[in-house]
């Protein structure tokens, strides 16, 4: 737990307002197809949280079993990004 707690800090101090993180050792294909979903919800308009949320439901869809889609969460701010242009 230290590890995950001191790599965020580290990600927040060097300018990044939020992330995405994974609570466990994940399968990479899976993540792969969460983070796709998760870019492609935001560019469509959802916010981060919502996008999280979007993109755990569509790798749930064919991966049902928790280990492939419950372990990321969203930390930081869940706010839109100031520099991002829509």
């Amino acid at each position: 737990m230290s590890f995950f707690l001191g790599m965020s800090r580290g990600v927040f101090r060097a300018g990044a307002s939020s992330l995405v993180a994974s609570l466990w050792k994940v399968n990479d294909e899976s993540t792969v197809d969460l983070g796709v979903e998760f870019y492609l919800s935001l560019l469509a308009g959802r916010t981060k949280p919502e996008a999280l949320r979007c993109a755990a439901l569509r790798v749930r869809d064919h991966l049902p079993h928790p280990y492939y889609w419950a372990p990321f969460v969203l930390l930081g701010d869940p706010r839109p990004d100031p520099a991002r242009r829509d």
